[in-house]
């Protein structure tokens, strides 16, 4: 019976140490607080495994009281190929439909966590480059302290 338990033991270590998942983010912050249309925001992540379903979110912290409902936003990625595998708009919403805060603030700052794609593929290995560009219809908005993009 002893003899069972460590190979058991060693087992459920090595098995729960694979389970691991791949995660990657990178954080931009905004000069004087202030996102200019056509600014782009690039994130380079290497990916390991082709075909892996990941998930990719956008981090937005803005200052505690913004007034607008959403941020429109163009996002790209392009394999290490050169091949553009996605190219999407999105908002990024503050507010659910009754109009209540979809941030999580701390003091003056908030923080809205938004997921762009649930279960994107990578379909090659590599460094990609990810690109978030600000595109709503005003030249520039502020209040934006700064842009984190996940993987996970």
């Amino acid at each position: 019976m002893k003899k069972l338990i460590l190979p058991a033991l060693l087992a459920a270590t090595g098995f729960t140490a694979c389970t691991e998942g791949y995660e990657a983010s990178h954080r931009d912050i905004f000069k004087d607080q202030i996102w200019t249309k056509g600014e782009v925001i690039e994130f380079n992540p290497d990916i390991k495994e082709s075909g892996k379903t990941y998930q990719i979110s956008a981090d937005l912290q803005h200052i505690y009281g913004y007034a607008i409902s959403g941020l429109d936003v163009k996002v790209s990625i392009t394999a290490p190929s050169g091949a553009v595998e996605l190219e999407k708009d999105y908002v990024i919403a503050f507010k659910d439909a009754s109009g209540n805060s979809l941030s999580d603030c701390s003091g003056d700052y908030c923080d809205v966590i938004q997921v762009l794609e649930p279960a994107f593929q990578f379909r090659e290995t590599g460094v990609y480059s990810v690109k978030v560009e600000q595109d709503s219809h005003a030249e520039s908005v502020a209040g934006f302290l700064s842009l984190k993009l996940m993987i996970k």
